[in-house]
């Protein structure tokens, strides 16, 4: 194909082309009150060349007449005077701009290109004339609103055309459940039922839009009045609730609540005097003061009120003074009866024990322990001893000590001494015995009394005559109970065999201990050699 054929071709597609492009760039505009918009085309003089006449129509909704809105050819531009000082046409290519904007101006516009052979180009588009967003503000329906006991409507009210809504929280936006936050159709109204305190907690803002323009409201911020929340009740300074006389206590309460909620403080379900604040002082606390505290506190604006828990206070009075009473007689061991009274001169008692010589003391066949008292009947001579009282209570305890004498005896009488002993040797004889008090002792020998009034018997050198029976008795004076013992004395003329001491029957079984394990030793070895493989020693053979 030459080159004159093939721009023959091009020319002509080119021609086709053109004639099956809109003269208009859209069928439809949509423009903002009081502002401008432009008409744009597809046609160009350049390219399309040289028109003979351009016109620009306007049909206004429902009127079905098409009026003149300007003509233009090369040489000349006619605008119609309802348009004067509000069009801009660009005569090269038709594209038209009408400026203010009024709601007049929504309607069809139709541009007709006339060109010099007379064909002719049409385009229409329609436009509408769009007011814009404005004065969009939020109302409420109530003034006070109460958590769980309000249903509150929120109506965002704006100006423009074709509107549609969107509410946020805190700049998210706001999603109705259906249930508990409803929108109305419309968009504008906003139902929050059965209103908590984390609803719409804001700001809470209203976005009003169209296709062209948007605006959001100022933020609002729901106000929900809740509360009082359950009450906690603490204390300070303190484990417990039980407090010895004197003490000083700190309670405090506190609550959710908006607004701030009142406090009234509770003694044994009375208010108490001048007491109205979240924190409670109990100086110099009296046993008068024990009881059950809580706190009351009530919303003016839900009219709602929230008890704390209870707290039960005990004051005791720490126990002192603590003495022991006992016996005013002499106790004798088998026929008295001793009963010990311990008492505080102060305090609550709230638990007790009896201890004798360190170790506790319980209730058994002979004692006794009711309350305050413990009775022994009849004393024995173990029951001599120290005993204490320990008392106690919550705060404190306190204790007291007595010493029991029990009188017995004297009784487990003996004579400590040796059975034999040599002439010119010395003698020492031991009268031993149990007794309280003390006895008085006396000696006889044969059945003489002898010079000896003491615990122990001496002679410095013993005679023949020295050997026979002696005979200690004892007498208790507060008992006048009196006991004796005899010892049979030998007098040899040699020295006495007394057997092996004590020291050398030590030494003997020593040396057999220290024989038996060097044999345990030697038979060990013996039976390891007697293990061991001959086999792989160079030994020679002993035969």
């Amino acid at each position: 194909m030459d080159t004159f054929n093939f721009l023959s071709l091009f020319l002509l597609t080119s021609a086709v082309g053109c004639a099956d492009v809109p003269l208009l760039t859209s069928d439809s505009l949509k423009g903002l009150l009081g502002k401008n918009i432009t008409f744009n085309t597809t046609f160009d003089v350049a390219r399309d060349g040289q028109y003979m006449l351009m016109r620009w129509t306007f049909e206004a909704v429902g009127s079905n007449l098409d009026v003149d809105v300007l003509i233009s050819n090369k040489d000349k531009l006619i605008i119609q005077p309802p348009y004067a000082g509000r069009l801009a046409l660009n005569q090269a290519t038709g594209v038209l701009q009408l400026s203010g904007l009024t709601g007049k101006d929504s309607g069809r516009y139709t541009l007709t290109v006339t060109q010099s052979d007379l064909t002719e180009r049409k385009g229409m588009v329609a436009l509408e004339v769009l007011e814009p967003v404005g004065d969009v503000t939020i109302v409420w329906s109530v003034a006070d609103v109460v958590e769980l006991n309000s249903t509150v409507n929120l109506t965002c009210i704006a100006t423009g055309s074709y509107l549609k809504y969107q509410w946020s929280n805190n700049s998210a936006p706001l999603v109705a459940d259906g249930t508990h936050v409803v929108q109305s159709k419309s968009g504008n109204v906003l139902t929050i039922k059965d209103v908590w305190r984390t609803d719409l907690a804001g700001p809470i803002t209203c976005q009003a839009s169209n296709e062209l323009h948007t605006k959001t409201s100022g933020p609002y911020n729901l106000t929900v009045y809740y509360g009082p929340d359950p009450v906690v009740l603490r204390w300070k300074g303190y484990e417990g609730l039980v407090f010895k006389t004197g003490s000083n206590l700190s309670l405090s309460c506190a609550s959710e609540s908006k607004p701030a909620a009142t406090y009234q403080w509770m003694f044994n379900g009375v208010p108490v005097k001048d007491a109205s604040s979240t924190a409670f002082s109990l100086n110099n606390m009296q046993q008068s003061q024990s009881g059950i505290y809580s706190c009351l506190v009530y919303n003016a604006k839900t009219k709602r009120y929230s008890s704390s828990q209870n707290a039960s206070i005990t004051v005791l009075e720490p126990i002192s003074g603590t003495t022991i009473t006992g016996p005013t007689s002499l106790l004798f061991a088998g026929n008295s009866t001793a009963q010990l009274i311990c008492k505080a001169a102060a305090g609550t008692i709230t638990s007790q024990k009896w201890h004798k010589d360190g170790k506790p003391l319980a209730s058994s066949d002979r004692v006794n322990i009711s309350g305050s008292a413990l009775t022994i009947s009849p004393v024995q001579k173990e029951d001599a001893g120290q005993y204490e009282c320990h008392l106690w209570n919550a705060v404190n305890s306190n204790r007291a000590a007595y010493w029991m004498e029990i009188i017995y005896g004297p009784v487990d009488m003996y004579i400590q001494g040796p059975k034999k002993v040599q002439a010119g040797k010395e003698l020492h004889l031991k009268c031993e015995v149990s007794s309280f008090p003390g006895v008085t002792y006396s000696w006889k020998l044969n059945g003489t009394v002898q010079p000896v009034t003491t615990r122990e018997y001496s002679l410095e050198k013993t005679e023949f005559k020295d050997a026979g029976t002696y005979t200690c008795s004892a007498t208790n004076l507060n008992t006048t109970v009196s006991n004796s013992a005899d010892h049979v004395l030998g007098v040899t003329e040699g020295p006495v065999d007394e057997g092996l001491s004590g020291g050398a029957i030590a030494g003997i079984i020593i040396a057999v201990v220290i024989a038996l394990a060097i044999i345990i030793c030697v038979a060990v070895r013996m039976r390891r050699s007697k293990d061991i493989d001959t086999s792989s020693l160079n030994i020679p053979s002993p035969y």
